[in-house]
């Protein structure tokens, strides 16, 4: 019975020690300074294709600090993740819906490590083109398959 107690006892003092670290990594998240103007100028300076911000509201200053404490507040990370949006055709808009990433969009956890992870990156073509050059043979290869699309609805309505 006592050794029983004791393990209770060794339990919960470890519960206690973790409920302890997590209030103790709470109170240092809020001394945290986030160099907000720093990472917001990377963007405007870095992602010319994309939206500028027009205001830093306060939802927006939590995400960018929760991400900047997430990658161990590590600015080059920001340059990183803005360097890769702006160089991915995808994200700018070259897919089948038209769609385009904005700065909230990069900055949700699960988006930014997938940025980062590459998983946006250009596909290189097999006629060695660079991913600049991509961007450009990529909204022409939208253009023509969305007007083959088009083509193909008018076909199969019946109405031409």
């Amino acid at each position: 019975m006592d050794a029983k107690k004791a393990d209770n006892d060794k339990e919960n003092d470890k519960e206690d020690e973790e409920d302890n670290d997590k209030e103790n990594d709470k109170e240092d998240d809020k001394k945290v300074i986030c160099p907000y103007q720093e990472i917001l100028d990377l963007y405007h300076t870095t992602c010319q294709s994309y939206p500028k911000i027009r205001n830093l509201s306060k939802s927006r200053k939590q995400t960018i600090k929760s991400r900047y404490i997430e990658y161990k507040k590590d600015i080059n990370i920001f340059k990183e993740l803005f360097d890769k949006a702006e160089n991915s055709s995808f994200l700018k808009g070259c897919n089948v819906r038209n769609w385009s990433a904005n700065f909230d969009w990069m900055l949700k956890s699960s988006n930014m490590i997938k940025i980062l992870e590459g998983n946006y990156k250009n596909k290189e073509e097999n006629n060695g083109n660079t991913g600049q050059d991509n961007a450009k043979y990529s909204k022409v290869d939208f253009a023509k398959n969305r007007a083959r699309e088009t083509e193909r609805e008018i076909d199969d309505s019946g109405l031409i």
